[in-house]
């Protein structure tokens, strides 16, 4: 997610189509850039935070981690 951030604030340009809503995507966003900037790094801030609050911020579901065994 903070990756995505940091695109979508450095990407410049207008008329841009952004979509990240691909089922390994942890947060669905869509919108055009530059008009949809400050929307879509709000979405990912709240989702951070909320995450963060949670002590989820830096952990990986099982499901993410690969059998090395």
């Amino acid at each position: 997610m903070s990756e995505a951030k940091m695109i979508i604030s450095n990407i410049n340009g207008k008329g841009i189509i952004f979509r990240s809503n691909h089922v390994s995507n942890f947060v669905s966003l869509a919108g055009v850039l530059s008009r949809d900037r400050e929307k879509l790094v709000g979405q990912l801030d709240i989702v951070i935070a909320d995450l963060k609050q949670k002590n989820l911020y830096d952990t990986y579901p099982e499901f993410y981690k690969e059998n090395c065994q």
